[in-house]
């Protein structure tokens, strides 16, 4: 079982047979959630137990906050693959955080494997009712899912100058080329946005360390 086989299984489903409420009881009370800022959550449960219903062999972290959502035990190579699970709106352009900017430049440092992170996205539509469809399901590496901007080598999230987070592009949803080819070329571009946001200095005392690795 892998992050690849994961992908294949849930692309069996016949998603346009299906629909999920998200619902909550309280008091003989039964409401059904229409807020779509709690889909992404519900559907990283709603898959934990796909996985283990299916046989999968996972773990998650112990701080729920951790990175990654999974740790995806691969069989067949006996190794544990990354796997971060996202969500947008079909309707719309992506816009989840990939990650933030400056943990995912420490982490790397810390564990190089984090570039061969999975990322298991699922495009959904809500409906007036509460119905939630599922429209679409993608699987990428972060260099086929991240951006360019005019801004920064890389496209981020800023708020007041600061830069918060790594945000996606819309190629991977379009079929369109991806703003990077390789992950050589997501790199230059992380240390770029770094040189711009953080000096020369910083940036290629962080390229150095992340080459030694």
């Amino acid at each position: 079982m892998s992050a690849t086989q994961l992908y294949k299984d849930l692309k069996k489903i016949k998603w346009d047979e299906t629909q999920g409420k998200i619902t909550f009881c309280l008091a003989n009370i039964s409401t059904t959630l229409k807020a779509k800022d709690t889909v992404g959550f519900v559907l990283q449960e709603w898959l934990k137990d796909f996985m283990s219903l299916n046989g999968y062999q996972f773990e998650e972290p112990k701080n729920s906050q951790s990175f990654p959502d999974f740790l995806l035990f691969n069989q067949e190579l006996q190794v544990l693959e990354f796997l971060e699970i996202k969500a947008f709106q079909y309707e719309k352009s992506p816009a989840f955080d990939i990650a933030n900017f400056e943990s995912y430049c420490d982490k790397l440092l810390e564990k190089p494997q984090v570039l061969n992170t999975f990322y298991l996205i699922f495009a959904y539509k809500m409906q007036e009712n509460g119905g939630i469809l599922i429209k679409e399901i993608y699987l990428h590496k972060i260099y086929e899912i991240a951006g360019r901007s005019s801004v920064y080598p890389l496209k981020v999230q800023v708020k007041r100058g600061m830069i918060y987070n790594i945000r996606p592009n819309s190629a991977f949803k379009t079929n369109k080329t991806f703003a990077f080819q390789n992950m050589d070329e997501f790199i230059e571009a992380l240390y770029n946005t770094l040189k711009i946001y953080k000096g020369e200095e910083r940036a290629l005392e962080w390229y150095k360390n992340f080459k030694k690795i």
